[in-house]
């Protein structure tokens, strides 16, 4: 008997659905970069907002500062990131997360 996870059926409800009404998953590659953590910041409000994340990031061990704390906006057109924050360790990084979703419920 095959279960599917919570996740599975997230990236599953993901694939079928429109890129603006996306939810981000621990684990998605977005530009090259892995989501570690992320917290929504707004819900789409058809024809007026997009959906919205704070989400914190690591990028490939080449990179000179390998985290990234971004907000990650759900388009018509797919994912878009908007104010990189970028930092050389995870500490420093969940740092920055957290202050820029301690307003969030």
């Amino acid at each position: 008997m095959f279960m599917t996870t919570q996740l599975e059926a997230v990236i599953a409800s993901n694939e079928a659905t429109e890129p603006e009404y996306r939810i981000p998953t621990e684990g998605l590659v977005i530009n090259g970069a892995t989501i570690v953590r992320f917290k929504k910041m707004r819900e789409r409000i058809k024809g007026d907002t997009y959906a919205a994340w704070v989400v914190l990031a690591r990028r490939g061990p080449e990179e000179f500062d390998p985290y990234v704390v971004w907000n990650l906006i759900a388009r018509p057109e797919g994912w878009s990131l908007d104010q990189g924050d970028y930092y050389k360790t995870l500490t420093d990084a969940e740092k920055k997360f957290h202050e820029r979703t301690k307003w969030i419920d």
